[in-house]
């Protein structure tokens, strides 16, 4: 063929490709849309929401959490608690809100296997430089040191039960808390 046939096939490849190159993006666009009439969005430009797509969905008292004894008399002073947050995909997360730790004994006499609260504790993650503070980078998690009240009484060999619960900011009536419990061995 003369040039023009090849000038002529070499446009109409162009064509093609660009074609190809608009449908398939167009296909993977459209598989970013996430299904927003029936309510599950995976896009957070489509979703309406002013809260990010992070925020923790589950939240555990992680194995870390452990009791510190002070100095030589090795009474226990404090629990040293970790609590970690995790997204939607299981990744670690940071919180913001309100988190609630609780510290139960258990009561033995007439109401065996009821727990009765030794202490109650209330940390502010809203207040971001303390938030920072709290969270330990290399665990991922947030590291809140517990100072339990002088008068409880903490015999070696026992167990206490960490409650821990998180409202999130702008969560009400139980909207979005999540919980967890942890078993202290003394």
């Amino acid at each position: 063929m003369s040039e023009f046939g090849s000038a002529f096939r070499q446009r109409r490849r162009r064509k093609i490709a660009v074609v190809f190159f608009l449908a398939a993006a167009g296909l993977v666009l459209g598989s970013c849309a996430g299904d927003t009439e029936n309510g599950s969005v995976d896009s957070w430009g489509n979703s309406g929401a002013a809260v990010s797509p992070f925020v923790p969905q589950e939240m555990r008292i992680f194995p870390l959490t452990h009791v510190e004894r002070a100095g030589e008399s090795g009474k226990v002073a404090r629990v040293v608690a970790h609590v970690e947050f995790v997204d939607r995909w299981f990744d670690t997360c940071k919180a913001i809100g309100k988190l609630e730790l609780e510290l139960y004994r258990p009561k033995g006499g007439l109401n065996p296997g009821v727990d009765v609260r030794a202490a109650r504790w209330e940390i502010d993650l809203t207040d971001l430089r303390r938030n920072a503070e709290w969270f330990d980078p290399v665990t991922r998690t947030y590291r809140i040191q517990l100072d339990l009240p002088a008068d409880l009484d903490v015999s070696p060999g026992g167990t206490f039960r960490l409650r821990a619960a998180y409202s999130p900011v702008g969560a009400s009536g139980g909207g979005g808390v999540l919980k967890d419990e942890f078993v202290l061995r003394l």
